[in-house]
């Protein structure tokens, strides 16, 4: 499918509209294949993406994020960008130049931030973000993921973020202010 063609993301046609056409361009831009046991992040092993750093990565494409950058003790640096429409970017930087770059649909970004414990960034990561019903499903997704077990929230989190955007939307539209008794 042709980055032209849509404005979500389409991807390997396992999480449709988990991200916005800005992921979809980085999809295209490169070779991916899903991680196992993590629904919506993928990795690529190809050397010339390895061997760029992020900002490098996605400026040849053109694409922007709004990124933050974290220090675990003692572990590798992590640098974190969320695109416009869902999804982003996590890569772990190596000791001798060496990039391993994670594409996160909306819901597999969401699932590793919650895993990384790292929500307090949750604001920065989405201030570039245009839609209201976005941010919303980002947010309290992130706020359910507590609750749930490891298994769980892989089962869940892609329809979890689906039902909550399009509820956020409809609301924002006054569909289901309509409803409302």
């Amino acid at each position: 499918m042709s980055i032209f063609a849509c404005s979500m993301f389409y991807g390997d046609g396992k999480y449709p509209g988990d991200g916005g056409a800005v992921l979809e361009k980085l999809w295209q831009g490169h070779r991916w294949k899903e991680l196992r046991n993590c629904p919506g992040r993928y990795t690529t092993s190809d050397s010339e993406a390895r061997g760029k750093a992020p900002a490098r990565l996605l400026d040849d494409l053109k694409i922007l994020s709004a990124t933050v950058e974290v220090v675990p003790e003692g572990k590798d640096r992590i640098l974190v960008g969320r695109f416009s429409g869902g999804g982003g970017l996590l890569t772990y930087c190596k000791d001798g130049g060496v990039y391993v770059h994670t594409l996160n649909t909306e819901s597999g970004l969401i699932r590793k931030i919650d895993a990384l414990q790292l929500s307090s960034y949750a604001a920065t990561l989405l201030a570039a973000e245009p839609m209201a019903a976005n941010v919303a499903a980002f947010v309290v997704c992130l706020a359910v993921l507590p609750y749930l077990t490891d298994a769980e929230k892989n089962a869940s989190t892609y329809a979890l973020n689906q039902v909550l955007r399009d509820s956020a939307k409809w609301w924002q539209d006054g569909i289901l202010r309509e409803l409302d008794p």
